[in-house]
């Protein structure tokens, strides 16, 4: 899996619309990424937060993360090209005729949220689903444990794999989303140069001896 910036945002390609959706591909798949590393996390400062209904059961969470400076402009590339592709397709995804780009920049919702004060950073917003996105824990020299959302308060640092979503059509506003499909959380007094290379392939339950590792159910790149 590739990191951001690694990522062709130009052939970023857009399908038909099928009814609140167009698929969005890219070398004829879903997007996926990575966000921040070990060594260069980015900051949650809300953690993962309670659904808007306030219903704890609900497994659908939201994750603001603050944008790494570096990653800034790929982030607004994709928007552009979500944008683009809105006034090219206009007539077909949103049916009221060609419309110009002031028209549909009006109705898209960006990735890249712009604080209201200046010594805040920029955000994108993630999606989380408590029972699907995989939760780690780097633990500097003891290696990385399975974790949970409470293993993600307020200002922790983080690193994900996410997914780029399709294009999604609401009441007159439209734009893609970011899936977190498997999350690292940095701890506090991690030594990100110790332990980082076993993420994707051992997950070492803390304190648990070398013949208890386990493997996890599939092999992802390490983090």
């Amino acid at each position: 899996m590739s990191t951001l910036n690694e990522m062709d945002v130009s052939k970023i390609d857009f399908g038909p619309k099928d009814g609140k959706f167009a698929r969005t591909t890219l070398d004829g798949a879903l997007p996926k990424f990575k966000l921040g590393s070990v060594d260069v996390p980015w900051r949650a400062p809300f953690g993962i937060s309670t659904p808007f209904s306030g219903d704890e059961a609900e497994l659908r969470r939201t994750m603001d993360l603050e944008i790494n400076p570096d990653d800034l402009a790929q982030l607004a590339a994709i928007d552009e090209v979500v944008v683009a592709a809105g006034v090219k397709n206009s007539a077909k995804w949103f049916g009221r005729g060609e419309l110009d780009e002031v028209a549909v920049r009006a109705m898209h919702t960006p990735l890249v949220i712009t604080p209201k004060k200046e010594e805040y950073a920029p955000t994108v917003r993630t999606k989380v689903n408590i029972a699907t996105t995989e939760i780690y824990v780097h633990k500097g020299g003891k290696g990385v444990k399975k974790g949970s959302k409470e293993d993600v308060p307020k200002g922790s640092q983080v690193s994900a794999y996410v997914t780029l979503s399709s294009v999604m059509f609401g009441n007159r506003q439209f734009g893609v989303s970011l899936t977190v499909e498997k999350l690292l959380v940095k701890h506090q007094s991690t030594d990100a140069s110790s332990g980082a290379s076993v993420f994707g392939d051992f997950v070492i339950e803390e304190n648990d001896p070398p013949a208890k590792r386990a493997r996890p159910d599939h092999e992802e790149e390490a983090f």
